[in-house]
C-alpha cells in the first residue's frame, strides 16, 4: 500500500502554501504603506470590481477578466499596497458575482497577490520609471511584467487543478491557459500605458488606455467561444 499523500491532502497543502505566500505579500503591503496614490488605487479597485462583474467562463469553474490590467497598473505605481488593495477588491467582487467556498476564495486571493508581486518584481528589476520620457524603454518591462503576472497566476491554478484531477499540470495549462497568454501579456503593456497616462494627466489620464483594454476583452471573449466548444467536444 502506497504511503504517498492523497490528492486531497496534496491540494490542501498546496493551497495552504499559496495562502501563506499571499499573506506575505499583504505583510509587505502593510509595512510599505504610506498613503501615496490612494485616489488612484481606489479608482483601480473600482475598475477591478467592474471587470470581475463582466468576466466570462471559457471552462466550467474557470473565469477570465481584465482585472490583471488594474492590478498591474497598481503594482507599477503603488507597489505592494496597490497590489493588496486592488487584488482584494477583485477577489471580493468575484466572490459576490460567483459565490464559492471560502478556501477557494483564499486561494484566489493568494494567486492574485503572488502574481501581482511577480509583476512588481519584474517592473522594479528592469524598469527605471513609467513616465512618458521612459518610453519606449519601458515597453519591454511592461510586456515582461504582464507575462510574469499571467505565468504565476495560471501556473498556480493549473497545478491546483492538476492535483485535484490527477492530471499533468503542463497538460492542464496547455489546454486551459495557453490560448489566452498573448492577450494577457498585451494587457500588461496597456497597464503600463495607464500608469504613464496617470503620471502625465493624473486620474483623468486613465480613461484613454481603457479603449484598447476593452478591445482586448472583446477579442478574448470572441476567442473563448471556439475554445469552449472544443473543450465540450473533447469532454464528450
Amino acid at each position: 500500500m502506497s504511503n504517498a499523500p492523497q490528492p486531497s491532502r496534496l491540494l490542501a497543502l498546496f493551497v495552504a502554501m499559496v495562502v501563506v505566500g499571499g499573506s506575505a505579500v499583504l505583510g509587505a503591503a502593510l509595512i510599505s504603506w504610506d498613503g501615496d496614490d490612494l485616489p488612484l488605487v481606489v479608482v483601480l479597485a473600482m475598475m477591478a470590481v467592474a471587470f470581475e462583474y463582466f468576466d466570462f467562463g471559457p471552462y466550467p469553474n474557470s473565469r477570465v477578466s481584465l482585472s490583471i490590467g488594474a492590478i498591474t497598473t497598481a503594482a507599477i505605481v503603488a507597489g505592494f499596497p496597490g497590489i493588496a488593495i486592488v487584488c482584494t477588491a477583485a477577489v471580493a467582487a468575484q466572490y459576490a458575482a460567483h459565490p464559492k467556498p471560502p478556501l477557494k476564495v483564499a486561494f484566489n486571493e493568494g494567486t492574485h497577490l503572488l502574481a501581482g508581486a511577480a509583476a512588481l518584481g519584474v517592473f522594479r528589476a528592469f524598469g527605471d520609471g513609467y513616465g512618458a520620457g521612459e518610453w519606449p524603454r519601458f515597453l519591454a518591462p511592461a510586456l515582461l511584467g504582464g507575462a510574469a503576472f499571467f505565468a504565476v497566476n495560471s501556473a498556480l491554478v493549473a497545478i491546483a487543478i492538476a492535483i485535484d484531477k490527477r492530471m499533468n499540470p503542463v497538460t492542464v495549462w496547455t489546454r486551459s491557459f495557453s490560448w489566452i497568454a498573448p492577450h494577457y501579456i498585451l494587457v500588461g503593456m496597456i497597464a503600463a500605458a495607464m500608469a504613464t497616462a496617470y503620471d502625465e494627466w493624473n486620474l483623468a489620464g486613465l480613461g484613454l488606455p481603457l479603449v484598447p483594454l476593452l478591445m482586448v476583452w472583446v477579442i478574448m471573449k470572441q476567442r473563448a467561444t471556439p475554445v469552449r466548444t472544443a473543450a465540450a467536444a473533447g469532454a464528450g
